[in-house]
């Protein structure tokens, strides 16, 4: 495991740890501290005298975690998070200077620390933020690029309520992070980050396909290139894009999901069954780990039978070959859905010296 993969991993760590301690103790600070916030919390207006009392005690916190003792970064984030509760006005105030602090100095710190002072955007959740996390998904540390992503998809649901800018813009920056990530863990985020679709009432539905779509056909020519970065994340991309009825896709945007999966799944379907077999399964190289390649295999199936509808009991199976590790059956299989792609989409994603579609012999 590389040092940024575990990097990235703490990363992740962090924001599901803060998050659950922060729901645990929940959003106000202890009644038993004394609370230097308190005078401020009721107000209804901040004056300069105000916004001086929070910006002094802002700044000394953030000094703690741009510090080198992570496990008290760790605490004060957390701090930070229970203390933004009070009044409008107040919390205003507070998420405003935090934008600002974080804004200016995550680019200009360590990786851990970057990566805290991003999270505690993420925990006070404010709408405005979304500035932030975009202009860190551009940031050269993975790590940094992933927790801006999370950042992003916590804030769907107040981004999806304000609506325009606040959701297009991060559609864009979204796509276009993706099409450069090369972080795994990244490219999920932001998948999922893009997924507006399964909230209550989503927004701007045809933009939101059409920048998943666009993300998606990208990768998928990476894969007919043989030379695919960040392996191991597409399968959450289809299972975002398949969230989209058939209704919210014109019937461009279907033919061109269908040529997406059918691209990934001759990839995959080529790499697992061109491998050297073992005991327990096959051997695939480190770049395309077996579990990564078996559950794109699934995910691309399951949305081929959705947007293909073969017959009951005659859709084509290559999972279940898959499991029972006959690489022949599989390419049997797979021709069975190239026929299908060719008939929707007008598109082969057959390849020379594939099995036929029907078995030869007794085989």
């Amino acid at each position: 495991m590389s040092s940024i993969t575990r990097i990235l991993l703490a990363a992740a760590a962090v924001v599901c740890l803060v998050e659950g301690a922060v729901a645990r103790q929940g959003t106000a600070p202890s009644a038993q501290a004394q609370d230097p916030l308190q005078a401020l919390r009721a107000k209804d207006t901040f004056n300069d005298a105000d916004r001086g009392t929070l910006q002094k005690w802002l700044n000394d916190r953030f000094a703690v975690i741009q510090g080198d003792d992570h496990v008290a970064a760790g605490k004060t984030v957390q701090e930070l998070a229970a203390a933004n509760a009070g009044g409008s006005a107040f919390m205003r105030a507070f998420a405003d200077a935090c934008i600002q602090i974080v804004g200016k100095s995550y680019k200009n710190v360590e990786i851990i620390p970057a990566t805290q002072l991003l999270t505690c955007l993420n925990l006070i959740n404010d709408v405005e933020a979304y500035t932030v996390f975009i202009e860190a998904l551009s940031d050269d540390r993975p790590p940094v690029r992933y927790t801006a992503a999370a950042g992003l998809r916590d804030l769907r649901a107040k981004l999806s309520v304000a609506g325009g800018k606040y959701v297009n813009e991060p559609l864009a920056s979204l796509r276009e992070a993706g099409l450069r990530e090369t972080s795994k863990l990244t490219l999920r985020t932001i998948y999922t980050a893009l997924n507006f679709r399964d909230l209550p009432n989503p927004p701007e539905i045809k933009a939101n396909a059409e920048a998943l779509l666009t993300l998606l056909s990208s990768r998928a020519d990476q894969y007919t290139a043989g030379r695919v970065r960040a392996y191991g994340a597409d399968q959450i991309g289809l299972r975002v894009a398949g969230t989209f009825s058939a209704a919210d896709l014109t019937p461009e945007q279907r033919k061109q999901f269908i040529i997406i999966v059918g691209k990934m799944l001759r990839y995959t379907v080529r790499l697992y069954t061109t491998a050297a077999k073992t005991d327990d399964g096959v051997t695939l190289p480190p770049a395309t780990p077996r579990q990564d390649t078996e559950l794109l295999i699934r995910e691309a199936e399951r949305q081929l039978k959705v947007l293909l509808s073969p017959p009951a009991g005659k859709a084509p199976d290559i999972t279940a070959w898959m499991q029972k590790v006959d690489q022949f059956r599989m390419k049997i299989e797979f021709n069975k859905w190239g026929e299908l792609v060719k008939q929707a989409a007008d598109f082969e994603i057959f390849q020379d010296g594939e099995a036929s579609s029907q078995p030869s012999g007794g085989g």
